[in-house]
């Protein structure tokens, strides 16, 4: 019987900490707002097919209803990117030339353009 008791016990203890764990993660939702920095940022163009690094981007972006709105006076300054899906700690995002993704604090953007692309990568922190 001393057995069952302790069996229970951990169950009920288990399911505790795995409620609580859940609930002090930290889901992305409408309205919240980041403050991102780039870790690697490079640019590619077509002609001369050079490649080279940029300068460290800085940005926030707000999550708005379908949409991500970036604030930025660098690379991303007031681009739009309708929201593709919302889930958690994940979000993905796109527009006509570029795709947007967080996941977790870390974040990756690219473009592509008839003269060229940037990959740019690094991580947000929830304001």
């Amino acid at each position: 019987m001393k057995n069952t008791a302790d069996y229970f016990t951990r169950i009920i203890l288990a399911a505790i900490l795995i409620v609580f764990a859940t609930k002090a993660s930290s889901d992305y939702n409408k309205g919240d707002k980041f403050r991102c920095k780039s870790q690697l940022a490079v640019r590619v163009f077509q002609k001369p097919h050079h490649l080279s690094e940029m300068k460290p981007q800085e940005f926030t972006l707000t999550i708005t209803q379908n949409s991500i709105k970036f604030y930025s006076k660098a690379h991303l300054s007031s681009t739009n990117m309708k929201v593709h899906y919302l889930v958690n700690s994940s979000l993905a995002a796109y527009n006509e030339y570029s795709n947007f993704s967080l996941d977790m604090g870390k974040f990756h953007y690219a473009d592509a353009y008839s003269f060229g692309a940037a990959l740019i990568t690094g991580t947000c922190k929830k304001l």
